[in-house]
């Protein structure tokens, strides 16, 4: 019986494990605009982790709390995607809001699109499955009232301009 009991537990953590991978390759953002030849229209998470996931414990400007922000330099994310014409990157959210970060932005501040919060891939439902985050803002720095407007959430869509 012990001997079940534990290939049970590690069929689970195989089975999890396998469907936490189909749930990253799943989730896909549309792409449009200057992109670099051969990118396609629709990119995976996956895909986008794929350039080097970087962690940041940030404090939250909307919800107060510490928060652990994993995802990919903006800067590494555009040099991948981008053509060489593009002059900025718009961010489109599922509720209609959009933000737009000018190349002149991504190259002077350190801008995370984070795909996951406190280690987890987030959903819709947790206002995933990415954000913009400026993991090293100060509240009395003269940029972060230029760029807490720029913490977009529930992105659905990027457009390369």
């Amino acid at each position: 019986m012990e001997y079940l009991l534990k290939y049970l537990l590690l069929f689970c953590l195989f089975f999890s494990s396998l469907l936490a991978q189909s749930e990253l390759s799943l989730k896909t953002i549309k792409f449009s605009g200057e992109l670099k030849p051969n990118i396609k229209k629709r990119v995976s998470i996956k895909t986008i982790e794929s350039l080097g996931i970087k962690s940041f414990e940030v404090l939250d400007p909307y919800t107060k709390i510490k928060t652990k922000y994993s995802g990919v330099n903006l800067k590494t994310f555009a040099n991948f995607f981008a053509n060489e014409n593009t002059k900025s990157i718009s961010f489109n959210a599922l509720d209609g809001y959009s933000v737009n970060i000018t190349k002149k932005e991504w190259e002077k501040f350190h801008i995370l699109l984070a795909t996951r919060i406190n280690g987890e891939l987030v959903g819709y439902d947790k206002k995933g499955p990415l954000r913009i985050v400026y993991p090293k803002y100060k509240k009395a720095n003269e940029n972060f009232a230029k760029n807490l407007p720029k913490w977009i959430w529930m992105i659905k869509s990027i457009e390369f301009k």
